[in-house]
This record gives C-alpha cells, sequence and structure tokens, in this order.
C-alpha cells in the first residue's frame, strides 16, 4: 500500500531510485543500458541513480526506445568488457 502511493506521488521510476532495493546494490558493478528514445526510463532518473551509485557503468543506445536492441559490435563490446571486469573483480 505504502509503495503503491510513493508511486503515484512521485512516479514509477523515482520509486526504483529511492528503494531499498536499488541502494543495496551499492557495492556492486552496475550497468543500466537505456535507450535514448525512452519513455519509460528518464535522463534525470539515470541521474538519480548515479547519485546513490556513482560507479554504475551508463550506455545510451541511440535511437532506441525503452528495451533497445542489443546489437553492433560497439554495444556488444562495451557490455563484454562490463561483464569481464566483473568476472575478475568476482576472483579477487
Amino acid at each position: 500500500m505504502r509503495r503503491r502511493r510513493a508511486r503515484e506521488q512521485l512516479g514509477q521510476d523515482r520509486v526504483l531510485v529511492d528503494g531499498l532495493e536499488f541502494d543495496a546494490l551499492g557495492r556492486l558493478p552496475l550497468m543500466v543500458l537505456r535507450g535514448a528514445n525512452s519513455d519509460l526510463l528518464s535522463e534525470e532518473t539515470v541521474a538519480e541513480m548515479r547519485t546513490h551509485h556513482p560507479s554504475i557503468e551508463t550506455v545510451i543506445v541511440a535511437d532506441q526506445g525503452h528495451a533497445p536492441i542489443l546489437s553492433g559490435d560497439d554495444l556488444i563490446g562495451r557490455i563484454a568488457k562490463f561483464v569481464a571486469a566483473c568476472e575478475i573483480k568476482a576472483l579477487h
């Protein structure tokens, strides 16, 4: 009930950023992929996410909506590099 009221007052994406669930990710590597044309994940929300998780890896996918198509060597390369860095950190 409380969460529903917060969604109505602040908007769905704002609740995600302010939620304890998101703050709990603070010590984990995190990447956000945002379609530049997304009407669900705003630039402001990504900026707010960064205030809670300064090391967040942010990728803006040009000409894509909320669920960007994961294709192209550059985008796949960035994702692969992020995953490889996570694997290296996990081993240490």
